[in-house]
Order: C-alpha cells, then structure tokens, then sequence
C-alpha cells in the first residue's frame, strides 16, 4: 500500500482537490482526504502508459499525462518488398477523466495522442504546465 517502504511514488498531481499519485507497486490512486485514504483508480486498463517516466498536471479538471514510448515502423530499403523495422521513439500523451464511483476512482480516457520522433532523437521532461483559457 501507499506509505510502504518499497513504495515508490512515480509522478503526481492535483486536480479537483484530490491528490493522484502513480505509486509503483499500486498503480495510479487517489486520496480520499477525508476518510484519509487512497482509492485505486480503475478503467485505465487499456492505457499503455510507462507513468515511472511521466509527467501529470491538471488540464480542465481532467489529469493529463504525458509519457514516453516507442513505435515500431515498417521502412521500405532498396530492392522491392525489403523492408526493414525501424523503432523511433514517441511522446504519447492522454487527458483523463476521473469520476467517485462509490469507493473507487473510475478513469475514462477522453483524448490520446501520439507524436512520433526521429530515429535518433531524444528528449527530456524538465517542467509541464498547463495553460488554458
């Protein structure tokens, strides 16, 4: 659970009043401040996100996540039907709703994105801030 000394908390955030933290043993969760308490947050199943090398901040009342990862392609070389498989990496990102269903926190994915880099390239997340009118 949260607070265990093998727990590590990976990225975090505020949105509604509710703390959301990664935690890397428990997954995303968020605290119920008044009964003191972290609630998992479920639905997010089909979310491939690597939340140990992450950023979050509130975006209209929604978390938003942005997250590094990879995507193979398929790259034509020379002589007809060659091809070889090239991995470039991405910046993946997704705007997440969190509602209270009961005791639980239920995430719904409103948007997803992918920006695929080139091959060679990388990047750093120093800071993220959200700006909206």
């Amino acid at each position: 659970m949260p607070g265990d000394d093998d727990e590590e908390v990976w990225c975090m955030c505020v949105v509604d009043d509710v703390l959301h933290a990664y935690f890397s043993q428990q997954g995303l969760m968020g605290l119920d401040a008044k009964r003191k308490v972290w609630r998992s947050v479920v639905g997010l199943d089909k979310l491939e996100a690597n939340f140990y090398d992450a950023v979050t901040a509130e975006y209209d009342g929604k978390l938003a996540v942005l997250w590094y990862g990879s995507s193979k392609q398929e790259i034509n070389v020379g002589l007809p039907k060659s091809k070889s498989v090239k991995i470039f990496p991405t910046i993946r990102s997704a705007v997440i709703a969190l509602d209270w269903i009961g005791e639980v926190i239920r995430g719904t994915i409103e948007w997803y994105g992918v920006l695929t880099m080139p091959e060679d390239s990388s990047c750093a997340f120093q800071n993220f801030l959200v700006v909206s009118d």
